[in-house]
């Protein structure tokens, strides 16, 4: 089977791929690349390595649209650059000449609906959901007995939700995960940086949480082994031999 060429929008998403990938949950074959540098570069970046039949994995962020919405506009970005682009869910197949180059899109982030944002009132989402939610979920199952920085996860989520209560009633917005993990950070002292800590939370999860780690990837999960299905599709069965009927 080939190599899968994902693209990803920034450090802390790749962090989170390769952290999955390193724990068994997502194949071998997606290989990971630099990141991207936004969601601007990504269609430009899938066309232009799907047109010499590269399979392209595409992760990014919905953001604070629908992911109807992201899919559509991504592929009318593509439709611009590769007018002889076909639908093909869950991706799109391009044709440039022989080659034949596959592209599939897989949006990070919870649901609207999911308990954690409700919770943390989260109106835009984002890879940083899932780091968010083993977390919070981590806590919860464990409490002190996980240490981040010396402060029992607990403890630091007790003083998260404090400190989001201040912030909100003092006319603080806080509409995405990424900013309250900025906030956890700094309960905890964690000084390194955001794809540091995204690295080491998967990490630390899959040696002392991995049942935690399974339930809160389970959707994106199998969101990307259907894309890398998508992409490396079996080779056709060989022609019979000469002289036998198929």
């Amino acid at each position: 089977m080939p190599e899968v060429h994902t693209l990803v929008e920034g450090d802390d998403d790749r962090a989170f791929l390769s952290g999955l990938q390193a724990t068994g949950l997502v194949e071998p074959r997606v290989s990971v690349g630099k990141p991207s540098g936004g969601k601007d570069a990504l269609p430009a970046l899938a066309a232009e390595r799907a047109r010499i039949g590269v399979p392209v994995l595409v992760v990014r962020d919905p953001d604070d649209l629908e992911p109807e919405r992201v899919r559509a506009a991504f592929a009318r970005s593509l439709q611009d650059l590769a007018p002889t682009l076909e639908d093909s869910p869950p991706g799109w197949i391009l044709r440039a000449g022989d080659q034949i180059g596959r592209i599939a899109l897989v949006l990070l982030g919870v649901d609207r609906g999911h308990e954690l944002a409700q919770h943390f009132r989260l109106e835009s989402f984002a890879m940083d959901d899932h780091v968010l939610l083993l977390l919070w979920k981590i806590a919860a199952t464990y409490g002190s007995d996980l240490q981040c920085e010396g402060v029992g996860r607990d403890l630091a989520f007790k003083k998260l939700d404090e400190l989001l209560a201040l912030l909100r009633g003092q006319g603080v917005p806080v509409r995405d995960a990424k900013r309250v993990l900025h906030l956890f950070r700094g309960i905890c002292g964690f000084r390194a940086s955001p794809a540091t800590f995204v690295d080491r939370t998967v990490r630390l999860a899959a040696g002392s949480a991995r049942d935690e780690l399974i339930a809160c990837t389970a959707g994106v999960c199998a969101s990307l082994r259907e894309a890398v299905d998508f992409l490396s599709p079996p080779p056709p069965p060989p022609p019979p031999p000469p002289g036998t009927s198929a």
